[in-house]
């Protein structure tokens, strides 16, 4: 299922990205670089021993908490966006709902 959204947005027939397919892109670099530096966060904090113990509710860990939750559905909502402009891209729309479903519940 969460493999939708790829096969719709290789049956886009239009051979360049438009705005909306850079958006996507965008918001996808950003939710990588999100995680990435919110797990470096963590592990500067784990890293204190002062913080053993402690749960880690600063810099962007505190909002993305584990596993990264908050930049994981950024993830899926930028592969959305993505796949948009794709016929019938709009169908997409079940991975982000999916993937904040699971982490919501």
């Amino acid at each position: 299922m969460l493999a939708i959204p790829f096969f719709i947005i290789a049956l886009n027939p239009e051979p360049q990205m438009g705005i909306v397919e850079y958006i996507g892109a965008g918001m996808w670099c950003l939710s990588i670089i999100g995680e990435g530096l919110s797990d470096w966060q963590l592990k500067q904090f784990k890293k204190d021993p002062n913080n053993k113990g402690k749960v880690c509710e600063s810099g962007l860990w505190n909002y993305s908490r584990h596993p990264n939750y908050f930049f994981q559905f950024m993830i899926w909502v930028s592969v959305f966006v993505f796949a948009l402009p794709s016929p019938y891209g709009w169908i997409s729309i079940i991975c982000p709902i999916s993937i904040g479903y699971l982490i919501l519940r």
